[in-house]
């Protein structure tokens, strides 16, 4: 007898726990540049990106709280373990050592160039300054081949001056980042009213699913399949692509994949 109650009291301790430990607040690391996480006015964290978060947190019963990170510090956050998820493209080589649980939407990398230039593919980069945001995705991706003349580049605001004003030939910027700048929904960017007819012809090198990963290292690991059918019915009904028209970013769907 004194057996059984011993076993029902480890049980309930167990069930305690596990439950505690879901209900704990998991960390999802935002990457700070707009539209996918930024400081708006008032100082408060904001963004695409941390919209979803909301739209997946009142599904799976967990708190997810944002942080907003550079790029290199947001993969390396998660890759140790020391953030429990990271939203980003779906790449394991960018993001090793975490478990990619959902797809939140498509984006696009884009070749944009400067009005005098037309750009049909990676081939015409060479001789060209082509402007990367310092340190990021792209600048890894892109800027050893090709023949291009790499330049780093701390923004995406400062990019698009630099292009406009001829100081960079080519930059390489994200499609949602593009299409929020085209809808003038960056209350920042501060441009010459006639700045578009500065820019040619974008021309899509890749377009790749964002995902919502979680670190192996993580605590919350158990919860990979709530947050799977969470993301899941999420971009069914639509409210992924809500989010994307919030911010001008275009569309989340995911048709036409193509790699250059």
């Amino acid at each position: 007898m004194k057996t059984s109650k011993s076993l029902l009291k480890l049980v309930i301790i167990y069930i305690c726990c596990i439950t505690n430990l879901f209900a704990q607040t998991a960390k999802v690391a935002i990457i700070d540049f707009f539209p996918f996480g930024y400081t708006d006015h008032n100082g408060n964290a904001t963004g695409m990106f941390i919209d979803m978060l909301e739209i997946i947190q009142t599904n799976i019963g967990t708190p997810l709280q944002p942080v907003l990170l550079p790029v290199p510090r947001a993969l390396r956050a998660v890759t140790s373990g020391e953030i429990d998820m990271l939203i980003s493209y779906k790449d394991p080589i960018m993001a090793p050592n975490v478990k990619f649980v959902g797809n939140v939407g498509c984006l696009s990398s884009l070749l944009v160039p400067n009005h005098k230039i037309i750009i049909n593919g990676l081939r015409d980069l060479k001789n060209k300054r082509v402007g990367f945001i310092t340190g990021g995705y792209f600048h890894k991706r892109f800027s050893h081949n090709y023949g291009l003349i790499p330049m780093q580049v701390p923004s995406n605001e400062s990019m698009v001056r630099m292009l406009i004003r001829d100081r960079l030939d080519v930059i390489v910027i994200n499609s949602a980042v593009l299409n929020a700048y085209l809808n003038d929904r960056n209350p920042k960017l501060e441009l010459s009213k006639d700045w578009r007819n500065k820019i040619g012809q974008p021309h899509t090198l890749e377009t790749m699913e964002t995902h919502l990963s979680i670190s192996n290292l993580s605590p919350h690991i158990g919860l990979a399949g709530k947050l799977t059918n969470a993301i899941n019915n999420a971009f069914e009904q639509g409210l992924f692509n809500r989010v994307y028209q919030k911010y001008g970013a275009g569309s989340s769907a995911c048709h036409n994949i193509q790699n250059e």
